[in-house]
């Protein structure tokens, strides 16, 4: 009887592991012309550096680089089959 759930609860173990990897998010900040953007996928012709933030995080950090109001333009596009911001 124990063989029989041997395998389920492998096949679960495996899935907790990789479920909480996939509890981080890749954000690009990207330079061009002086300009700062933020992206989640590298912009051709910029300058890009990933930064990982964390989706349970309470407080996200400074991804702009500078502090007070920020204003701008939210840009969407696709690459390779995905929507990117």
């Amino acid at each position: 009887m124990v063989r029989r759930f041997t395998l389920p609860l492998l096949v679960l173990a495996l899935l907790a592991c990789l479920s909480d990897a996939a509890q981080a998010r890749v954000i690009y900040r990207c330079v061009r012309d002086g300009t700062v953007s933020l992206s989640t996928a590298p912009e051709p012709g910029s300058k890009c550096t990933a930064q990982t933030v964390d989706d349970n995080s309470a407080k996200l950090p400074n991804l702009w680089g500078i502090n007070g109001t920020q204003k701008g333009t939210l840009y969407e596009r696709e690459q390779d089959g995905k929507l990117v911001y």
